[in-house]
């Protein structure tokens, strides 16, 4: 018999292979070789080719297979995203380590029998009740939005027990890996099953494992980061995506795709609830409450005895950058938080020690040579870094334009800078920063943690790692620097990436007893985004950002794809998309393509980037306009394409 073998590898259909066997193979995982590789794919069909002394044998039938939603739902995922089938199947199949001939270590799974219980307050139980009436008839999407601390996360593990119960398993997407880690522990002494945890810092050998447990049901609750989604449960009965707003769901490298999204498809296509969790959901997830695809859950007020944090804007139009960027109303209140024995967190989305380095003899900005972008300067590394290549060379280097070695000045903060300024007035205080460039592995966040929960650290200074759900029990503090920064991004998302961020951030203050204090820095303290932060006023907000949404026909009353293109030849490169651009589907009124045009960071990594935006009415079938535009111009193997469906970063 001959079966078409959809394999892992950026190709759009299966490629036909012969066994003896009798047996149905549809679906099942099975070993080839592909040019001289050995290589596990999934049986799609029986394939209608003509059998040949060309076509290989199928080498091995492996225990393990694929349901037809699964299969279902790979297809979906690169049907939507315009990317190629094998590239969504590679990512279900989990890499190259499950099917390895390896010595499995035996891997303790996570149980904790005396799970403690938490009763539920009277507005938690109802949004139980009527959510846990939707499990197990079908399809449906949920919003469960809260305040910060209202205790949202307490409901849905309270669902998670009932799921399991029904002997099915529960899935939780979390943005970060810093979060899924924190979280897993905390899930530990409220869940009295298997917890497993799933991120790419995960050894080959706890990936084989525990691919292996969830396909055999033996994972009765997976926590873990995007690529969870894509595992092959064998019983999925809920799925849970938490801070459902955030846009580390987006995965941009390689093939674009937003967890958020493939969740709510994956969950629709496997007939089973979905939850969207978030003080301050996306738009999107607005959208479609407003138009009736989602319900709204709420939990309006703090759980236990804590209540919502005070908020105190503060103008520093007028501060002088001899006194820092800390004002003195937030250098008053961090001292008043240290003599009091109580923790601080300030937020800047700002890495390192300061963002520009300046030549004084020839005024040029010290920047990457591979990318079109500045060098930052990391203090205590004595060293200027790329944050989009691995490049970094010694302060001390020569300036690549005059050779001048000593006239430099700095522009802007860090969170290092930041460090050092609070260090300055409060020399006592144990500082600690928390940024992509210390959490790189699970053992230091867990350090970090730690070290906050036994309040080792006085004053935490954090990028938006810290607005991530994090939960400090003994924060009373919170300082927003620069709070009008990211504003200047210049892209549709910037106010509402911006408000969920402050938001999100300013709930981490006085979530046990005591009411917190969030002070804002700003610029423009009149400006509405402040005006409905100050007064807590979410509603507010998301009414003036859908109407300019769709004034201006921008997503979600439209929908946009970019296209991006990368070479290092740059001539060549224009010459191909001059060419794809006369050919381009524009239409009057229903689609627009602009470009090409560079992209913001227009080298990167040494390639020449350029782009292009295409806005189409929400009715079309967009993505299959594209394929077909694509497809009808043969691009050279040195220009590299990247489809991002419903972008959110535009950089």
């Amino acid at each position: 018999m001959l079966f078409d073998v959809l394999l892992p590898l950026p190709f759009d259909k299966g490629f036909t292979y012969r066994t003896q066997s009798n047996n149905d193979l549809i679906g099942k995982i099975v070993r080839v070789d592909f040019r001289g590789k050995k290589i596990h794919g999934v049986v799609l069909e029986q394939s209608n080719q003509t059998d040949s002394d060309k076509i290989k044998d199928i080498e091995e039938v492996t225990e393990y297979g694929l349901t037809k939603s699964q299969i279902d739902f790979v297809q979906a995922v690169a049907s939507y995203n315009i990317m190629p089938y094998g590239m969504v199947l590679k990512m279900m199949l989990s890499g190259k380590g499950v099917f390895k001939d390896v010595k499995r270590r035996e891997i303790k799974n996570n149980a904790n029998i005396n799970a403690a219980s938490v009763d539920l307050n009277d507005a938690q139980s109802t949004v139980y009740k009527s959510i846990k009436a939707k499990l197990g008839s079908g399809f449906s999407v949920n919003v469960l939005q809260g305040v910060t601390g209202s205790g949202k996360t307490e409901v849905y593990l309270k669902l998670i027990e009932d799921v399991i119960a029904q002997g099915k398993q529960a899935l939780i997407i979390l943005p970060e890996i810093l979060l899924s880690i924190q979280m897993k522990e905390r899930f530990k002494k409220r869940i009295s099953h298997f917890i497993h945890e799933w991120h790419s810092g995960l050894t080959e050998a706890k990936k084989t494992k525990y691919w292996a447990d969830v396909i055999n049901g033996d994972a009765n609750l997976v926590v873990g980061a995007r690529s969870a989604l894509f595992l092959p449960y064998k019983n999925l009965g809920l799925v849970i995506i938490d801070e459902e707003h955030d846009n580390s769901l987006k995965q941009e490298d390689g093939g674009c795709y937003n967890a958020r999204d493939m969740a709510v498809l994956r969950c629709n296509i496997e007939k089973v609830p979905a939850i969207l969790c978030s003080a301050t959901p996306s738009i999107e997830t607005e959208y479609n409450i407003k138009n009736g695809k989602y319900e709204r859950f709420f939990l309006a007020s703090r759980f236990g005895d804590s209540v919502l944090p005070q908020i105190k804007v503060v103008d520093v139009s007028e501060l002088s950058k001899k006194e820092g960027v800390i004002s003195p109303q937030l250098r008053d209140e961090l001292i008043r938080n240290f003599k009091e024995s109580k923790q601080s967190l300030l937020y800047l989305n700002r890495r390192g020690y300061v963002p520009v380095t300046l030549c004084k003899e020839c005024k040029q900005k010290v920047t990457c040579p591979n990318c079109d972008f500045n060098l930052v300067e990391h203090k205590h590394e004595r060293a200027l870094r790329c944050h989009h290549c691995s490049y970094s060379q010694n302060k001390s280097k020569p300036c690549s334009n005059c050779a001048n070695t000593e006239k430099f000045v700095s522009y802007g903060v860090g969170v290092e800078k930041i460090a050092e300024e609070v260090e300055s007035f409060l020399p006592e205080a144990r500082v600690q920063i928390i940024s992509s460039d210390n959490t790189s592995t699970e053992s230091k966040i867990s350090e970090i943690m730690e070290k906050i929960s036994n309040h080792e650290v006085d004053v935490l200074i954090g990028t938006q790692l810290v607005g991530k759900g994090l939960h400090f029990p003994k924060l009373d503090l919170v300082g927003i620097l620069e709070a009008d920064s990211a504003l200047m991004a210049g892209d549709i998302r910037a106010y509402e990436r911006t408000y969920q961020v402050l938001q999100q951030v300013s709930g981490r203050a006085g979530r046990e007893s005591d009411k917190g204090i969030v002070v804002i820095q700003t610029e423009n303290p009149l400006s509405p985004l402040i005006q409905s932060l100050e007064h807590q006023n979410y509603d507010e907000f998301v009414e003036n950002e859908l109407y300019s949404r769709e004034a201006a026909n921008m997503p979600p009353y439209s929908r946009l794809v970019l296209i991006h293109f990368f070479s290092r030849n740059e001539i060549e490169l224009i010459r191909h998309l001059n060419h794809l651009a006369k050919i381009a589907p524009n239409t009057d009124d229903k689609i627009k393509v602009l470009g090409p045009v560079p992209a913001p960071i227009f080298i990167l990594k040494n390639e020449y980037r350029y782009r292009f935006v295409i806005i189409s009415d929400r009715k079309i079938n967009i993505q299959s306009m594209i394929k077909r535009w694509i497809a009808s111009v043969e691009m050279p193997k040195s220009i590299s394409i990247r489809v991002d469906v419903d972008p959110i970063s535009f950089s």
